[in-house]
């Protein structure tokens, strides 16, 4: 799908350098659009060290006030299709765990008819709260250059499952687990079960 600011006469086809964010977004901008492989240089972005860092007193708090008291996994994101939320929802059903899904309504899922274990929080803009709180962070996406969140998280000191097809899964090492396949539900769950042990 083009991106929104692509306008190969104007940007890509002038001899300057190019940016991307992760070696995913790279990749697609060599095959996608056939930009050269010696303009483009990867930068990962960063995050705010003084919002985005563990805090045990803030982990406290929010822990309190959503009253979380088994081990809670997060989800973070808008367009739940792409995002793999459902291939998540199927992961943690029966498991012993709290899901909170932070994010707009996404399309073609519906909030009806989960179990007792997932809660909907709607949008949030107190994200560093909701990462400390958090025990582990499940991005199972089907494709994102990058995604955010799991950078946020990470800075929290809280462990990430991020899907290969997340241009962050770039940088996860061992904050985390790479998810090789996002659509396989069992996959999912069994990485979720080896961070809770």
């Amino acid at each position: 799908m083009p991106y929104p600011f692509y306008n190969g006469n104007r940007v890509y086809n002038r001899n300057i350098p190019v940016l991307a964010i992760s070696k995913l977004l790279k990749t697609e901008l060599i095959c996608r659009y056939s930009l050269p492989e010696h303009r483009i240089y990867v930068v990962y972005p960063g995050v705010d060290a003084e919002e985005f860092k563990p805090d045990l007193k803030l982990r406290e708090k929010t822990r309190k006030v959503l009253n979380l008291h088994k081990p809670t996994v997060l989800f973070v994101g808008s367009q739940w299709g792409r995002k793999g939320l459902r291939y998540l929802l199927e992961a943690v059903s029966g498991l012993d765990v709290t899901l909170l899904v932070v994010g707009g309504k996404g399309e073609g899922l519906s909030v009806e008819g989960f179990p007792a274990n997932v809660e909907f929080l709607g949008q949030r803009d107190d994200g560093a709260a909701l990462y400390n709180a958090a025990d582990i962070f499940v991005l199972p996406t089907l494709f994102d250059v990058f995604g955010l969140p799991v950078l946020e998280t990470m800075a929290c000191s809280i462990p990430v499952i991020v899907s290969q097809l997340a241009g962050a899964s770039e940088i996860v090492a061992d904050s985390g687990l790479i998810i090789e396949n996002p659509r396989n539900s069992g996959e999912i769950r069994g990485k979720i079960q080896m961070l809770m042990r």
